[in-house]
């Protein structure tokens, strides 16, 4: 059954909640495995900033944050999954390989970059999603997403909407994906929408890598590049064997 545009935006709004609910519940200060899980389910570019701010202060933090980045990456890629399951069941088999590969890869990554230094502390303070700034910033960003895909489809076909995916996964993964899948429950190809998908996450994973360089410095961004670096090339080779299959 096709649902309301309407909804979709309450599907990424409820993921984050649930993260920001088990952050109160838990506390942020529960671990360095435990906070970073659980700040991936609200936002893994919060978690990138706020363990890059501090390698900024002490840049011997770097094996550590690097390794609480990659456990957040991990936790972003499953919930994209869960997002795929929600609106469109029917994508997740196709998706399966290419998110299996990376979220691999990101754990390859979270092996080969991770030291604890004894830092505990938790990811950056995250928003309550369903507050009235957080909620109209989803839907918004949405509607943008997916009125940009659907334009892209209809005047430059497929090679669009992987323009508008990439543009989209600068800022967000969780509107391209639901948008997407939407699509795709609409009767868009599931390739394109999987290669699209794909597309955002590599993107955003370059954005997020960025970020963790300028801000976190030298060591940690090497650390981050890695693991980037390892879960674009896996969804690469992934969206190449999933369109030969």
């Amino acid at each position: 059954m096709k649902g309301s545009s309407l909804g979709e935006p309450n599907t990424i709004a409820i993921v984050s909640f649930i993260g920001f609910v088990a952050v109160r519940l838990l506390g942020a200060r529960r671990g360095l495995i435990a906070g970073a899980a659980l700040g991936g389910l609200v936002s893994s570019t919060a978690v990138t900033l706020s363990f890059a701010n501090r390698t900024k202060e002490s840049p011997a933090l770097a094996p550590t944050a690097a390794g609480a980045i990659a456990i957040a990456w991990i936790v972003m890629l499953a919930r994209v999954g869960v997002l795929v399951a929600v609106v469109d069941a029917a994508l997740l088999p196709r998706l399966a390989l290419p998110l299996g590969a990376m979220t691999a890869a990101a754990l390859l990554g979270l092996l080969l970059v991770f030291r604890r230094d004894g830092a505990s502390d938790g990811p950056a303070e995250v928003k309550n999603p369903f507050e009235l700034g957080s909620a109209i910033k989803v839907t918004l960003v949405f509607a943008l997403v997916l009125l940009a895909s659907k334009a892209a489809i209809t005047y430059f076909g497929d090679r669009g909407l992987y323009l508008a995916s990439a543009l989209g996964g600068t800022t967000d993964v969780d509107a391209v994906t639901v948008s997407t899948a939407k699509l795709a429950r609409d009767g868009l190809d599931p390739l394109v929408a999987v290669t699209s998908i794909a597309i955002a996450i590599a993107v955003n994973t370059i954005v997020k890598t960025g970020l963790a360089a300028g801000v976190g410095g030298a060591q940690l961004g090497r650390r981050t590049a890695l693991v980037g670096l390892l879960v674009i090339a896996a969804g690469a080779i992934s969206v190449v064997a999933t369109a030969l299959a």
